[in-house]
């Protein structure tokens, strides 16, 4: 586990009334080529995508963004976030067991392949939590930070299809036991119905039908809203899908919660 603050703390804070709150799933190098994404296709060389992952992460910190939760994101990135984020958010990062391999021979346009949970919060007061990977599946996981004010935020990427029951589970039993509230941004990997149904009562989700996908279409596959945000003891009063420009395969997720004060 590592973690990356400002040189110094004088960071602009909002009431914790109103905490803004990103996910991304900026998808790593290794899957990309793996699943033939036309995403990496158009980056030959990874830095420039890197680059301008960064750059969209600064500007949501810039735009009063105070927790951001990246899912997929690759050693070289992770790097990256950390040297450009010094003086402007804390940065959480949590390895996930499995090791990304590539599926067929070739270089994969990474110096380092691991894969990693990464939040970036603004909050000077913020502290680890807890990280784990689930049992199910070693490449997927959660990470979780306390804010400020005693608000969880939680940061998961869940696995597909009947797995994701167990790991739903686990996922409203660790934000249940936050003292205030908790927010869990991610990729779900399946739509609002499923994801409400697997967390249970008393969690709201945002609606994002009529926005677009947040999986865009790729290789022939349809159009998902899969990637999501969801808050116990608290209301979502705004939920938006804010374009990648070809970052990723995903969408952002950007929303405004409320009614988390002590």
């Amino acid at each position: 586990m590592q973690t990356v603050g400002p040189r110094t703390s004088s960071v602009t804070l909002s009431l914790m009334s109103e905490l803004r709150v990103a996910s991304w799933n900026v998808l790593h190098r290794v899957h990309g080529l793996n699943w033939g994404e036309s995403v990496v296709a158009a980056f030959p060389e990874e830095k420039p995508r890197i680059e301008g992952i960064t750059a969209r992460v600064r500007a949501l910190l810039d735009d009063g963004v105070q927790a951001i939760g990246l899912q997929e994101v690759s050693g070289d990135l992770l790097a990256e976030l950390r040297r450009a984020l010094v003086g402007r958010g804390y940065l959480f990062a949590y390895r996930l067991p499995r090791l990304p391999r590539m599926r067929q021979e070739g270089p994969s346009g990474l110096v380092d392949v691991s894969e990693h949970l990464v939040v970036v919060a603004a909050d000077p007061r913020t502290t680890l939590y807890r990280a784990k990977a689930f049992q199910e599946d070693h490449g997927k996981g959660f990470l979780g930070v306390n804010l400020g004010e005693g608000v969880r935020f939680l940061c998961t990427h869940v696995s597909f299809g009947a797995r994701s029951r167990v790991q739903l589970g686990l996922l409203a039993t660790e934000g249940s036991l936050a003292p205030v509230g908790a927010v869990l941004v991610g990729d779900f990997n399946a739509p609002m119905g499923a994801v409400a149904a697997g967390l249970g009562e008393g969690w709201m989700l945002s609606d994002l039908r009529g926005q677009g996908p947040t999986r865009v279409n790729v290789s022939g596959k349809q159009d998902k809203v899969i990637d999501h945000l969801a808050v116990h003891r608290g209301k979502i009063r705004e939920a938006r899908v804010m374009k990648a420009e070809g970052l990723s395969d995903h969408h952002l997720v950007i929303g405004v919660i409320d009614g988390m004060e002590r």
